[in-house]
């Protein structure tokens, strides 16, 4: 901003002398403006503190200040270059979330939405395995806005984050300040700036099935409270981002969730996202893609996520793992004036557009729990004897193979075999079911990959 004072003088000298109904540009004028754009940009699409952004607004309401009731000039191609309304432009662009974990760190927070906004409240997901995923996320929230009987007390976000009354969820309350998930039955995992230290396990508490349709949870089952930081990690050079919480109990009336234990996701990878947006009731955010997997610790991704949604566990859409932990991201919202009224909407961004939302590898988080999974070829050994042939004088035999308390098995039907996943012999509780052809390069490889997706 080293031409913001020239910009300013001149503004001032226009102001002054100008006697004529349009007066021309000083290249320097434009080249300022310029300028203020690019910085813009740069503060738009990197992670920066709120005091850089603070004197960014500042200098540029310093420019419609000075400049008075001079509010454009003309080029040299002759356009009117309307650089007071740019400026107001702009500043209507910046914005700066106010969650307590953001000012404390003086970090943005993950917050925007990419394309159509895809957050759906609970009650109205179709996908049954998001519906099952999302039983096993859990939100941060204040032990001062739970009551004895499991109400929560909270205002609304329409009114906490000053939204305009077209925004959606206005009407919701938003008490959460962070998201997590269950990774054992006593074991959670968060962003590690949403738990700093032992104070955030005495002041907060974990509560499960906070969602749309309900106010009231029941402090029994669905709240728990931090009993230690098992691993944690926040560093500004890295970009590393995790926390691993010890809840005060077992949980034992959901699952733990299923986590990526090694390798890496794929780019362009479809993902789900499922969380509390801005403290608001869970909400389930899909038709979302890996965007970027370059750095080590964390993938970029188009992610329709907010404040609130910081440890939020992020899954392949499909197969339901977790693949990471949502920790930063874009602005949330811009400051707009509706029918007369200065409001705040959610900042928008094409799916290819502006920084992305960064995700830590949950294969970085440590001392999660061992997971004893066979491997593909320990699977199809067990599985299988025998090979079948056109002529059928020998055939595949599918034998059966358990693993905890999951089982597969399988037998030839004619000229095709056909297998069950299952947690017992009962039909009922059959999983999965999958028939085709006799042979081990193509049905086997889709019951193994089938059977150890569930494990």
């Amino acid at each position: 901003m080293g031409r913001l004072n020239l910009l300013l003088a001149l503004s001032f000298v226009f102001l002054l002398t100008s006697c004529e109904e349009k007066v021309a540009c000083h290249e320097d004028i434009l080249k300022t403006i310029s300028d203020l754009e690019t910085q813009f940009q740069t503060l738009h699409q990197e992670e920066v503190s709120h005091s850089q952004i603070d004197q960014f607004k500042t200098s540029v309401q310093k420019l419609t200040t000075v400049a008075g009731d001079l509010a454009s000039c003309t080029d040299q191609t002759g356009k009117i270059v309307e650089f007071k309304k740019e400026a107001t432009r702009i500043l209507s662009l910046i914005s700066v979330s106010n969650s307590a974990s953001a000012k404390k760190k003086n970090l943005i927070t993950p917050e925007v939405v990419y394309g159509k906004d895809n957050r759906v409240d609970l009650q109205f997901v179709s996908n049954p395995l998001h519906r099952d995923l999302a039983q096993s996320v859990a939100a941060h929230i204040s032990k001062d806005k739970i009551s004895a009987d499991g109400s929560l007390s909270s205002s609304t976000i329409g009114s906490s984050m000053g939204l305009c009354k077209s925004e959606r969820f206005v009407e919701q309350i938003n008490p959460a300040r962070c998201s997590g998930f269950l990774v054992g039955e006593d074991l959670l995992v968060t962003a590690g700036h949403c738990v700093t230290g032992s104070s955030d396990c005495e002041r907060y508490a974990w509560v499960f099935d906070f969602s749309d349709d309900t106010k009231k949870v029941d402090k029994d089952k669905s709240v728990f409270n931090c009993k230690e930081i098992v691993s944690r990690e926040l560093s500004s050079s890295t970009k590393m981002d995790y926390a691993l919480i010890r809840l005060d109990r077992k949980v034992t009336d959901r699952k733990a969730l299923k986590f990526r234990t090694k390798g890496e996701i794929s780019d362009n990878a479809p993902l789900v996202v499922i969380g509390h947006p801005s403290g608001l009731p869970v909400k389930v955010a899909d038709g979302a893609n890996v965007r970027s997997v370059d750095n080590d610790v964390f993938f970029v991704a188009n992610l329709d996520t907010f404040g609130g949604n910081s440890g939020s566990p992020v899954f392949d859409s499909a197969t339901g793992i977790v693949e990471g932990i949502l920790v930063r991201g874009e602005n949330d919202y811009i400051t707009v004036t509706e029918n007369g009224v200065s409001c705040r909407k959610v900042f928008t961004c094409a799916d290819d557009e502006c920084r992305g939302e960064d995700v830590t590898r949950i294969t970085h988080v440590k001392d999660l729990p061992q997971r004893n999974i066979p491997s593909e070829e320990e699977v199809s050994i067990a599985l299988v004897s025998g090979q079948y042939t056109e002529d059928q004088s020998s055939f595949m035999q599918m034998n059966t193979y358990s693993h905890d308390s999951l089982s597969v098995s399988g037998q030839r039907v004619f000229n095709k075999c056909v297998y069950h996943i299952f947690k017992s012999v009962d039909a009922k509780e059959w999983i999965d079911a999958i028939e085709g052809p006799c042979d081990q390069e193509s049905t086997l490889a889709t019951i193994v990959a089938s059977f150890l997706s569930e494990i």
